[in-house]
């Protein structure tokens, strides 16, 4: 019997989000006086953002806890998510000829699975994807 599976990572792979992901890290620090170097960005970008941001207070002596950090980061990411993350190009073409193909499909990303699923939904792919999979749920970053 021939299985025929795919797994996808979220950003940089699905969608174009790798940039805003670092414009908003450096914003959110700039906010705490904080400038964000692309070496720390670079560091950090296997991370999951509650993993990120414990680096962060670790390296930068942040006074906010790793969660405080990581929601805020996370809720203004929503916001992208759920209005101006693109699909990469080529992406949907893509994932409908492997759908059409009988492939099962995953997403596998340090994004939060909540973040996925609605830039997923607001894109309409995500009836394409079978489950998806977070850093987060796993406990370690990629």
């Amino acid at each position: 019997m021939k299985k025929q599976f795919a797994i996808f990572d979220m950003d940089g792979t699905l969608v174009d989000s790798g940039t805003v992901w670092a414009q908003l890290a450096k914003e959110y620090l700039a906010e705490l006086g904080v400038d964000l170097s692309s070496q720390l960005i670079e560091e950090t970008s296997h991370l999951t953002v509650l993993e990120t941001a414990a680096y962060f207070v670790q390296v930068l002596n942040l006074p906010l806890a790793p969660e405080k950090i990581a929601n805020d980061i996370n809720s203004r990411m929503e916001q992208h998510y759920r209005t101006d993350i693109p699909l990469k190009p080529g992406a949907a073409s893509l994932l409908e000829r492997l759908h059409a193909a009988g492939f099962k499909m995953c997403v596998a990303s340090s994004t939060s699975p909540a973040l996925i699923d609605v830039c997923l939904r607001r894109l309409g792919v995500r009836d394409y994807f079978q489950f998806l999979l977070s850093s987060e749920e796993v406990g370690v970053g990629k």
